[in-house]
């Protein structure tokens, strides 16, 4: 994320989303009522009813108060009335702002919570690519890291020769030249500069030996996406992901949990997180990105904030977030 500028006072935030994570950001700030300020494509149409009449395109900026807000694969679109008379398009109309990585928009709220500042500032720093590949002797998986989880990429299965028929002449191929390969697209596709490669034997080794591209190698016992949900959770990685949201997700729901089945300071469920925040005792607040709209919520993240508790949006896309759904999509850790 590229960030011009965030005027507290005036309540304003002039951005541009550069990545898909960027967007998924954006989905959980802007809310109902928000003024945006983008450039848009309308069409224009020359020649009456009784011409043959043509069809152009203009690019145009226009102000519009946010009413529906829908993240889609690559753009985000936000819909609602303009906000002044512009050109031939008046005020009160309808009209989309469709928000796609590399697009400067301004975002006028009501208030602006420290979370979301903090949330900001986070997405405008460098953080390290990771492409993460698990395999096992016949079959590699692949995932590039996202702020919410991982974008899995797909699988590749090799011919190789089976474990009954040594000796039997087979048509084989070199699989761990082809994972190699395939490390190296993703990585330069990606533009990657970290790579972490994990399996239960010494295959990832064979792997390490035909590339040239520095690897972490970790351990895990299988593939697909279970196996590249194993690889976040292994301790000799921490140091490569630490900086991702994702991780750090997961370990303040791990926390969680660990107070819960200990029965120690902590609340969960919307009375419940309530009542610790009157009772001045959160510490830390998680809360699913998909509730933070629903009334009452940012109230109670503002409230949290003024007690000097830590407010931690957790995605519902990751691992971390479905384990906090179970427990109503909101909790807290306690201080006492």
């Amino acid at each position: 994320m590229k960030i011009d500028k965030i005027d507290t006072k005036k309540k304003t935030i002039i951005i541009t989303p550069e990545t898909k994570d960027d967007l998924w950001l954006l989905d959980s700030i802007i809310e109902k009522g928000d003024l945006i300020s983008g450039t848009t494509t309308r069409k224009i149409k020359k020649g009456d009813s009784n011409e043959k009449q043509s069809v152009s395109k203009k690019k145009i900026t226009l102000e519009i108060k946010a009413e529906e807000i829908k993240l889609s694969e690559n753009s985000l679109r936000i819909n609602g009335k303009t906000i002044i008379e512009k050109e031939d398009i008046p005020k009160d109309s309808y009209h989309t702002i469709d928000i796609q990585p590399n697009s400067k928009i301004k975002i006028t709220k009501t208030e602006i919570l420290n979370i979301q500042i903090k949330k900001l500032k986070e997405s405008s720093k460098e953080r390290p690519k990771i492409l993460i590949a698990v395999m096992d002797r016949e079959e590699a998986s692949f995932a590039l890291m996202m702020e919410y989880g991982f974008d899995y990429l797909g699988d590749i299965k090799g011919i190789v020769q089976k474990k009954n028929d040594y000796g039997k002449k087979q048509k084989t191929n070199d699989f761990y030249k082809e994972i190699a390969n395939q490390i190296e697209e993703y990585a330069k596709r990606y533009k990657t500069n970290k790579i972490i490669l994990a399996s239960s034997s010494f295959w990832k080794d064979e792997v390490a030996k035909r590339t040239k591209l520095k690897l972490t190698l970790a351990t895990c016992n299988t593939t697909g996406k279970e196996g590249i949900n194993e690889v976040l959770k292994r301790p000799e990685i921490k140091k490569v992901i630490e900086e991702e949201a994702s991780f750090k997700e997961a370990d303040l729901v791990e926390k969680l949990l660990e107070k819960i089945s200990k029965q120690e300071p902590n609340s969960y469920g919307l009375k419940e997180v309530e009542q610790a925040i009157t009772n001045r005792a959160i510490k830390q607040l998680l809360i699913l990105d998909n509730l933070i709209k629903k009334d009452g919520i940012k109230q109670l993240m503002k409230d949290t904030e003024k007690i000097k508790g830590e407010v931690h949006i957790i995605s519902h896309k990751s691992d971390a977030g479905k384990k906090l759904k179970g427990l109503s999509g909101i909790a807290s850790i306690n201080r006492f």
